[in-house]
């Protein structure tokens, strides 16, 4: 049999052409008789038309936009189909839940898909091809063995035990680890010390995965409790306080006259009959230079000793109340002689 000539194959399309266009004519005139006769028809009072209360389910979080990076395939692929399932009867049709998916994407990954969006015109028809047009993008070709990696490398350190299993369970399902008595005992090698201690206390022991990760997550609440209970409550201090039991700091390099006192005179006194009067000592901070006892006593006149003894004055300073014997500036100058000679002594 030989094949048709270009000059037959042209008169059959023409043909078919001439049929489209009667067939067209045709259709026109049944829509302009059909309008016609809805036109003739006389107007009936109709019941008023009763909208339709159909339940819509709550409307659920949208997923966060999607951008490009491989990182957030995973989250944004699970938000997805967690939102498109809760809301499944406000995208009732495959088209709409593609369009929906399309408009969670942004940035890079919304420019690369923009090819099969176009004009009203989608190239995808089901969400699951829309899934799989990202994974193949952006997705990782070796998530599998990827996470089973980071599974077995895993370990709590510092994390409260509820984040550390929350990251532990995630990896276990991406990387499809089904074996329950293998997690169970790679979950009792990656907990911390701590946690491995409190579990020689637990009688009788967890025998199954669920019931060790439900026991470490009572231990961890207890634990978190009993702190709570047993915090020593502050009072809170203001700036200018100063803390009890610590001294102001000193002004100056040399020791005051009313410490080194406190030290080795604590009841320094003059004696006079039955009374007692204690000494009153100048220091720096009251003016003058009382307490420079490196300054040496000049030599004083015969008339000058004289008026001292029959005053009952102090031989070498010339004070009141007591006499050379007792003097305790002369003891406070032995006591800084020998600090400087041996600093550290106290």
């Amino acid at each position: 049999m030989s094949s048709p000539s270009k000059s037959e194959m042209a008169a059959a399309i023409l043909q078919m052409q001439q049929q489209l266009a009667a067939l067209a004519s045709e259709n026109r005139d049944l829509r302009s008789h059909a309008y016609g006769v809805q036109d003739s028809t006389p107007a009936t009072s109709s019941p008023p038309t009763v909208r339709n209360t159909t339940f819509r389910s709550e409307k659920h979080p949208d997923p966060a936009p999607f951008s490009g990076q491989a990182a957030d395939l995973e989250r944004f692929v699970s938000q997805l189909y967690n939102k498109l399932e809760a809301n499944e009867d406000r995208y009732p049709s495959e088209r709409d839940r593609v369009i929906y998916g399309y408009g969670r994407l942004e940035g890079k990954a919304a420019q690369d898909l923009q090819g099969y969006f176009r004009r009203g015109s989608i190239g995808i028809t089901t969400i699951e091809s829309f899934v799989e047009h990202l994974e193949r993008r952006y997705g990782d070709p070796f998530k599998e063995v990827t996470a089973r990696t980071s599974w077995l490398d895993l370990r709590q350190g510092n994390l409260t035990f509820t984040e550390f299993f929350t990251q532990f369970e995630n990896l276990a399902n991406i990387a499809g680890i089904s074996d329950r008595q293998r997690i169970m005992q790679q979950l009792e090698h990656a907990m911390n010390r701590e946690m491995k201690r409190y579990l020689i206390y637990q009688i009788p022991y967890p025998d199954t995965y669920e019931e060790l990760a439900s026991r470490c997550i009572q231990i961890e609440s207890r634990e978190r409790s009993l702190s709570r209970d047993f915090r020593t409550p502050t009072t809170p201090r203001l700036p200018s306080q100063t803390p009890a039991g610590k001294p102001a700091p000193l002004t100056t390099a040399r020791m005051e006259v009313t410490t080194v006192q406190k030290k080795q005179y604590p009841q320094a006194t003059l004696a006079t009959g039955a009374n007692t009067t204690p000494i009153q000592m100048r220091t720096t901070s009251q003016g003058g230079d009382a307490m420079d006892l490196s300054r040496q006593r000049g030599p004083i006149s015969l008339a000058e000793k004289k008026r001292r003894y029959d005053n009952n004055l102090c031989l070498y300073y010339g004070e009141a109340g007591y006499i050379a014997a007792g003097c305790p500036r002369k003891a406070l100058r032995i006591f800084e002689v020998e600090a400087e000679e041996d600093p550290g002594k106290e």
